[in-house]
């Protein structure tokens, strides 16, 4: 396993418009007590270690980060050893532990935490694990089930597209159809971001 300061695989969040979008909708919030944050796929733990070190900040305050660890069929993933991936992340957040908030992680698939989870609604639900679309799809509905009124939704990687027929823009778009009644949107770009109602 390699150690924390060998970084497995890219970081497609630090210094892009994901971050920047992060400080501009969540910085906000920061320091507010109680804060509950989901996270759809986790990766190396890099908007999880932004969002513990910018916003939940205060010791009431969590994120729960769900995702397999065991990456996906896109070509970006072939190279990368996710067990490595796992070790880089796990390490991550327990040097991140502190007076502030802190993380959990479920290691299950998207579907299995949404059909098991029953706590409370969460003020912030980041979709960003499968880019398969009708994933996306069932990612987005619970997500809108469990999202505090007023609580925000913000997809990753609404203008990707493989080749393939099968990415999160369809899905996205039926998506803000379907629940434009429940929502407002706040943001469409490289991500799409929403408030519920």
């Amino acid at each position: 396993m390699k150690t924390a300061l060998e970084r497995p695989g890219p970081d497609w969040f630090t210094d892009t418009y994901a971050r920047a979008l992060f400080a501009r909708f969540l910085e906000p919030l920061a320091g507010k007590p109680n804060l509950r944050f989901l996270q759809i796929g986790a990766y190396c733990g890099d908007a999880s270690a932004w969002l513990l070190t910018h916003v939940l900040t205060h010791s009431t305050s969590y994120l729960i980060d769900v995702d397999t660890w065991e990456g996906s069929a896109e070509v970006a993933h072939e190279s990368i050893d996710f067990n490595d991936v796992f070790g880089f992340y796990h390490q991550r957040m327990n040097a991140l532990r502190g007076p502030g908030g802190f993380t959990q992680f479920r290691r299950q698939t998207s579907d299995e935490f949404f059909v098991n989870y029953m706590g409370p609604k969460f003020d912030f639900i980041y979709i960003d694990g499968s880019h398969e679309t009708h994933q996306v799809l069932r990612d987005a509905v619970s997500a809108e089930r469990l999202v505090a009124p007023g609580g925000l939704i913000a997809f990753d990687d609404y203008m990707w597209d493989d080749g393939t027929e099968n990415y999160p823009r369809p899905a996205i778009d039926a998506f803000l159809r379907c629940f434009r009644e429940r929502i407002t949107v706040l943001h469409v770009g490289l991500q799409v971001w929403v408030v519920g109602k």
